[in-house]
């Protein structure tokens, strides 16, 4: 029982997060790049780039 509840925690959690960047790219308050500087403009990209460790935290120069 412990296991799910953390779980579903996690999941909420998570769930949180995405809809927030998608918030963010819908409203265009927010921008996401690339560790390379390229900018991510779709939600699937910001995930990919996330999942992959390449999501930059300030903009790039």
């Amino acid at each position: 029982m412990k296991r799910s509840v953390a779980m579903s925690k996690e999941y909420q959690a998570i769930y949180r997060l995405v809809v927030a960047i998608d918030d963010h790219l819908a409203r265009g308050d927010r921008h996401f790049y690339r560790r390379n500087g390229e900018r991510l403009d779709h939600l699937d990209q910001v995930v990919r780039a996330i999942m992959e460790d390449e999501l930059q935290t300030r903009r790039p120069r």
